[in-house]
């Protein structure tokens, strides 16, 4: 695989670039100010994080001291990345997954294929079990086709094992790539990319369609940083789809203002409901339950 390709749609600190890439030409290379002043406040670009007063070197120059794990960023620096060019082989039926859906599963998919297709942000609602990610398969299959780039993240690492083996079978002849901070393997090129959400912060403007799993779990809830690697991960023009079965307030807030759009499934994929919890008062006023009397 060409060098080039290894770095399309990912980002870097220039310290960093001429380490992994060991010196190879790259003339599709930009450039962003790691830093810039917003209301009179020094942000970091690549994380979004506001930098402390306390992260400062010794020749007084401040770094980020929020995302140190992906490489130390001090002011003054810029983040390079390389244009993502969508190199990939054509695949033009890409779902090799033979299972069928139920009815509701099929709707549920059918309107994540008009998500990915018109590049909308949308958030799918569905219990533990409702089988969320074969939903997800036909609209995968159709970014693929495409030609686009699709990532599928996750905050936890066991999601993203969990994840990885079922869309290798569900997509047997479109190579993928798994991320995770244990990940020992070398990066390849990709169009399909299954990552933790931290991984994110390793790429600039890649993918056309990005799905995060698990958004109400942490790390990612309420978690700024982690929404701001999302969102420099997407394109200027992207799908951008969040998974949940319990939707946070302020996901519910965005479906109401059409900020998102939004689709629920409350019921699993055999069909039956929910068990819901009932009250039993065990102490009450000459009352019997089970054939035993109770008293205050």
């Amino acid at each position: 695989m060409m060098a080039k390709q290894l770095a399309y749609g990912r980002q870097w600190s220039a310290t960093q670039l001429s380490t992994v890439m060991n010196n190879y030409s790259l003339p599709q290379i930009k450039q962003r100010l790691a830093f810039q002043i917003v209301n009179q406040r020094l942000v970091c670009q690549r994380c979004g994080q506001v930098v402390k007063e306390q992260a400062r070197l010794p020749d007084g120059r401040y770094y980020c001291a929020a995302c140190l794990t992906f490489g130390r960023l001090v002011e003054g620096d810029q983040l390079v990345y390389v244009p993502e060019c969508n190199l990939f082989e054509s695949i033009v039926e890409p779902l090799t997954w033979s299972g069928t859906l139920t009815p509701f599963q099929a709707q549920a998919a059918k309107q994540i294929v008009v998500v990915i297709t018109k590049q909308q942000r949308h958030v799918l609602t569905a219990v533990t079990g409702a089988g969320k990610t074969e939903m997800l398969f036909q609209g995968i299959a159709t970014a693929l086709a495409n030609g686009q780039r699709v990532c599928v993240a996750a905050p936890r690492v066991a999601v993203c094992l969990e994840l990885y083996p079922r869309l290798q079978a569900a997509f047997a002849n479109t190579p993928i790539m798994l991320m995770h901070g244990e990940q020992t393997a070398p990066y390849r090129y990709t169009p399909l990319v299954v990552c933790t959400t931290h991984q994110l912060f390793k790429f600039y403007q890649a993918f056309d369609t990005v799905i995060v799993d698990e958004v109400d779990a942490f790390p990612f809830v309420n978690n700024p940083q982690l929404e701001m690697a999302v969102k420099q991960a997407c394109k200027p023009c992207c799908a951008l789809i969040y998974l949940t079965a319990t939707p946070t307030v302020k996901l519910r807030h965005a479906i109401n203002t059409g900020d998102l759009t939004g689709s629920e499934l409350p019921i699993r994929f055999h069909g039956h409901l929910l068990p819901e919890p009932h009250c039993y008062p065990l102490f009450t006023c000459g009352v019997q339950l089970n054939g035993i009397s109770y008293h205050p």
